[in-house]
């Protein structure tokens, strides 16, 4: 393990906790919700068809905001101490994602089962247990929208190492070099006009995502307050949806139904939708007075994400004598109340132990209710 040495102050550790990207994470969740809970069908509602495709993009605004966060956190960390210690970005990493992703996995097996399906979809189970939900077709089961999570976790395999051993310069060359290669599978993908499905769930595709964030966190190091800015990026921030329908509507990309269309509307459609997630996060990097139940529902958006799939399962499924324009609402409340009692009850002792192998502190000081952890063991 090394020698023990002892840890700066949290304040001299610069905690790193910002609520707005708690907003960000809200954001993201209500967009992929939208998509989730609204699929019309008709011309009448091809407008509204798309607004709701549109809103898959905001997967890549969570990709995007993970990889700032992470860049940020271990840039910081190797500021601080001189290097990254990968053994404790991995128990941070497993502490947080593991335990409610494991167990809605477990759950969903459980449901498929139940239902009679398991046997067709154990070898997605089995993929998704070693976070391969994306290399296997994930199918419409309480737990298929989790392949999202084996991508995150597959950026995490290299990208600690990475900031380890890499300066900023040769950081952001990686950064660079991961958008080449992710639009040139873009190329290959317009090209043999494979269908939309693969290419969005391809790892090096949503790498491009990942990159783009650590390039913001590279380029950003240092917000500037809002209110100097306020009218700039108000119109940035309120710009974002209409790129990402502008990239479904007219480069149709991620439009529903369809095979993926030309290498150039590819590759342009996915840059965009990655630009454009920067750009939201930048617009509202140093904002202040947000509502704290707006921050609290982003603080708890891994649970809202993980469990909204079950609660519009539930409703739809077994609530059939609630309007069907009540349903999406209700699913929406459903899956706050789930996410809560998960946050509160299930989530949290893992979380007050992550924080003992946090070198920058992450969470808000209010949420820290155990000792500080007094020394640590320097990493190999």
């Amino acid at each position: 393990m090394g020698n023990i040495s002892t840890l700066p102050s949290t304040k001299e550790r610069g905690r790193f906790y910002r609520p707005e990207l708690d907003i960000v994470r809200l954001l993201a969740f209500l967009a992929v919700f939208s998509t989730h809970s609204s699929r019309p069908s008709g011309d009448a509602f091809y407008t509204y068809r798309i607004i709701a495709d549109a809103g898959n993009f905001g997967l890549s605004l969570f990709f995007v905001l993970s990889a700032y966060l992470i860049s940020t956190l271990l840039l910081r960390e190797k500021d601080i101490a001189k290097t990254v210690s990968i053994q404790n970005f991995y128990r941070r990493r497993i502490l947080r994602i593991w335990p409610l992703y494991f167990l809605a996995l477990a759950f969903a097996a459980f449901w498929s089962f139940r239902l009679g399906h398991l046997g067709t979809e154990k070898w997605w189970f089995l993929a998704a247990l070693v976070m391969g939900g994306n290399i296997v077709q994930w199918p419409g089961n309480l737990a298929g929208h989790l392949w999202s999570i084996s991508v995150e976790e597959q950026f995490y395999v290299v990208w600690p190492s990475a900031v380890r051993f890499l300066n900023r310069r040769n950081l952001a060359r990686l950064a660079l070099l991961i958008v080449i290669g992710a639009n040139a599978a873009l190329i290959y993908y317009g090209i043999k006009g494979i269908p939309q499905e693969q290419a969005w769930g391809n790892t090096l595709v949503q790498f491009e995502s990942f990159a783009a964030g650590t390039l913001l966190a590279l380029l950003v190091e240092s917000p500037r307050t809002w209110p100097s800015t306020f009218w700039l990026r108000i119109p940035l921030a309120l710009a974002v949806p209409f790129i990402w329908y502008a990239v479904v509507r007219y480069l149709r990309i991620k439009e529903d139904g369809i095979r993926t269309v030309g290498p150039a509307s590819l590759c342009l459609g996915y840059v965009l939708v990655s630009a454009s997630s920067c750009l939201l996060i930048y617009a509202l990097l140093g904002s202040t007075r947000w509502p704290r139940l707006a921050v609290y529902l982003g603080k708890i958006s891994y649970g809202l994400y993980v469990l909204h799939i079950p609660a519009l399962y539930f409703v739809n499924n077994c609530l059939h004598q609630v309007s069907p324009f009540l349903r999406r609402p209700l699913a929406l409340l459903l899956t706050v109340i789930l996410a809560t009692i998960s946050y509160r009850f299930f989530e949290s002792p893992f979380l007050r132990l992550k924080q003992r192998f946090e070198i920058v502190p992450s969470r808000p000081v209010e949420s820290e209710s155990v000792p500080k952890t007094k020394s640590i063991a320097t990493p190999d």
